[in-house]
């Protein structure tokens, strides 16, 4: 899947991964029917001062989910966990692409230190079809002699135990687990406690190679629109030490890095979300790190300044329009950089007016629909296309977009283009190639903005594409466009 916007070209093309639904799980889940007794011990040799102990399970969970090797066939995951889990860390299971789905809810245990028992059993398989593994200190093991012994397997029921054919391995666990359609079934889940916090507070410690950095102030924006689904709209918080004036709460640029540091920051922790299940990765900014002439190539070009650390976990309290609550928190130090680092921080962020208003004209929005042939936007959005297509050469083809597109577009992207390698030039036409047999599938227009959604064939099969227009100086103009091959 490619995902390509006007903006996006100027200097780098971004891949659009597939990300799970970003709705709240909470009001989906079913609790307290699952039970699980039992325990296992994990063998000396496994531990740094080299005791054994115990893992006693008390909760289960259980979903339904894709088969990851055949994802036309499906699979009855079990979890049984000495402690709770949240339904934001288990949502990832939520997640289209099955293999995606598994190595995200291995990175969710793994990350939180999840110790217990993850069952994976075909449906219309058998115990000996069982994939049977446990989790504990941070990783998920292969022990060859665990053995499932299913006393029920139905379409909605999964009961039996797992023992070990070996002394040396202790195991002796009974669960009964509920199954039903598209949601995760549970003993009990966790929930984040009230931060007691006010809007914009946070208290905790980043720390970085052995030194703690006191975050105070917490701070959250819409910055992306999505034009195919507003679910996915991200928004960006940030977590300081200092407070920091609204106006450099936009995006990672150096002129509001270098705004951070002139309030006293030393560092800025900041992370982007679609949704609470949203697993993108936190950023480190050492924002002390800057040049006072520091510009946004050189940040580009500079790997002292920031580092995007994976393994850092989220569990919110409240994530709605109005404020993102909750605890981001790193179980284990995260080696990044030659740089070790480790993060536990509550915070409060209230949501500030938007930094985007480039989405879509929908119906939900007050569009009116336009008539079928797309009326004025899209003549010219379908002529503006034409003359791409007929164009020759770098030269001619960039003369036309900079005439369809709106001025100050075209200037920012004339002052791009000045740097760019002859290998970049050729990336900025592929981002502009528009899409062959294209067919107009709706479009909405409010005021003098208009939205098109059209589907075609791209580079690599079907596609859609959506456009928003915008009158300027009395002409239909081309405003942000993306194209999402499937």
């Amino acid at each position: 899947m490619r995902c390509f916007g006007v903006i996006l070209a100027l200097l780098a093309v971004t891949a659009c991964s597939s990300k799970p639904k970003a709705t709240s799980p909470a009001d989906r889940y079913v609790e307290s029917v699952n039970t699980v007794s039992g325990s296992f011990t994990v063998d000396g040799n496994f531990n740094y001062d080299k005791k054994p102990y115990t893992v006693n399970l008390a909760h289960a969970y259980a979903r339904m989910v894709k088969n990851p090797a055949d994802q036309n066939k499906q699979d009855v995951l079990v979890l049984l966990l000495e402690k709770p889990l949240s339904r934001f860390g288990l949502a990832v299971a939520e997640n289209r692409d099955a293999e995606a789905a598994a190595d995200e809810l291995d990175d969710v245990l793994h990350n939180r230190d999840a110790r217990g028992v993850v069952v994976r059993v075909p449906v219309g398989g058998s115990s000996s079809d069982a994939k049977v593994r446990p989790y504990f200190n941070g990783n998920d093991y292969d022990f060859g002699n665990l053995v499932l012994d299913l006393k029920t397997f139905t379409a909605d029921k999964v009961e039996g135990t797992i023992k070990s054919n070996v002394a040396s391995q202790q195991f002796d666990i009974t669960f009964n687990v509920k199954v039903q359609p598209d949601v995760w079934t549970g003993s009990a889940f966790y929930e984040q406690p009230p931060t007691q916090l006010s809007p914009g507070q946070a208290r905790g410690q980043l720390v970085v190679d052995g030194k703690a950095v006191h975050l105070n102030h917490a701070y959250a924006r819409l910055v992306e629109l999505d034009l195919f689904d507003e679910t996915k709209n991200v928004l960006k918080v940030w977590l300081t030490e200092k407070p920091v004036d609204e106006k450099a709460l936009f995006d990672d640029s150096a002129n509001n890095l270098l705004a951070m540091k002139k309030g006293g920051n030393g560092y800025v922790l900041t992370y982007n979300a679609t949704g609470p299940a949203d697993r993108s990765q936190a950023n480190v900014w050492w924002v002390q790190q800057l040049a006072e002439d520091a510009n946004d190539r050189s940040l580009r070009a500079s790997s002292d300044v920031f580092d995007e650390i994976p393994g850092i976990e989220r569990d919110y309290v409240r994530y709605d329009r109005d404020a993102i609550e909750g605890r981001l928190f790193s179980v284990f130090p995260i080696q990044e950089q030659d740089r070790i680092y480790k993060v536990d921080v509550l915070f409060n962020a209230a949501i500030l007016p938007a930094a985007v208003s480039n989405g879509p004209v929908t119906a939900a929005n007050g569009g009116t629909a336009l008539p079928a042939d797309g009326g004025e936007p899209a003549k010219a959005y379908l002529a503006a296309i034409e003359r791409m297509k007929s164009s020759k050469g770098f030269d001619e083809k960039m003369a036309v977009w900079l005439s369809v597109v709106p001025a100050a577009d075209a200037e920012k992207i004339k002052r791009d283009l000045e740097s760019l390698s002859a290998q970049q030039r050729q990336m900025f036409l592929e981002v502009f190639a528009p899409l062959d047999y294209l067919k107009l599938e709706s479009g909405f227009m409010k005021d003098n903005r208009a939205t098109l959604r059209f589907t075609g064939t791209g580079r690599e099969g079907k596609a859609t594409e959506v456009v928003n227009m915008q009158v300027e100086n009395g002409q239909w103009k081309i405003g942000r466009r993306e194209i999402r091959e499937e």
